[in-house]
């Protein structure tokens, strides 16, 4: 008994990405389904044979990397969302234009978790040192996104528009501003992480919301700079 393509695509869909891609080679019948996942991970490690160095500037494995994330967007996804879209790329110089388009294509199509992660976990956090712009399609998607987890990037907290379904918002690795606009815009958000931040404003969080967990690692006696804050708000 065969199974349904679609029930094989969604159980693909939970593969990494290149492993999805090399199963379509086991069955003919299988050859574009890897094309249809909803859940899309791209993480550079899985793609290259040396680790990104600070040091290591832009090579021509990073450089098919990239090129392999417009391959998958220039087989037409035939779907009219997508669940899940991950980037997982440290330190991303010098392609700032190559991975907004895909960005904005995951957006375009409705996704519901999205996960931006540059940073590189084999260096020291800088945390000013952000090589990567949020595109404005997140700012402005206020309808689908439920998720939302953005490491390394640089922020603007005042451009994100009002959405009232987004649930969950992790953000690290960046100096946080303008606490108070920003979780003024997410008012259906139930659990909010800093990872590894620099913050002045933190104690907004605490005049504004009503915590049912509430945990910090300060990464010295200075509170404004800490490892990890993870709230969730109870119910009102």
């Amino acid at each position: 008994m065969e199974l349904p393509p679609e029930v094989v695509t969604e159980i693909i869909s939970y593969l990494p990405f290149k492993q999805a891609a090399r199963l379509s080679l086991v069955a003919k019948r299988w050859k574009n389904l890897y094309r249809e996942m909803k859940n899309i991970v791209f993480r550079e490690p899985e793609f290259v044979t040396v680790p990104f160095t600070e040091e290591g500037g832009t090579t021509l494995e990073r450089v098919s990397f990239v090129h392999r994330m417009h391959q998958w967007i220039s087989t037409t996804f035939p779907g009219y969302f997508i669940n899940r879209f991950e980037i997982h790329f440290p330190k991303p110089y010098g392609f700032q234009e190559s991975i907004t388009p895909l960005i904005q294509f995951a957006v375009s199509k409705q996704v519901k978790i999205l996960v931006l992660d540059f940073s590189n976990p084999n260096s020291k956090v800088n945390y000013r040192e952000t090589v990567f712009r949020l595109p404005g399609c997140v700012y402005d998607q206020t309808t689908t996104i439920e998720s939302l987890k953005l490491i390394s990037c640089f922020i603007d907290c005042t451009k994100f528009k009002n959405s009232t379904v987004l649930r969950s918002l992790t953000i690290g690795h960046v100096v946080l501003q303008d606490l108070t606009t920003l979780l003024s815009n997410f008012p259906s958000l139930v659990s909010l992480r800093f990872v590894r931040c620099s913050c002045d404003d933190y104690d907004v969080m605490i005049r504004e919301f009503r915590f049912l967990h509430l945990r910090w690692r300060c990464k010295q006696e200075d509170a404004r700079s800490f490892l990890g804050f993870h709230v969730r708000r109870t119910k009102r």
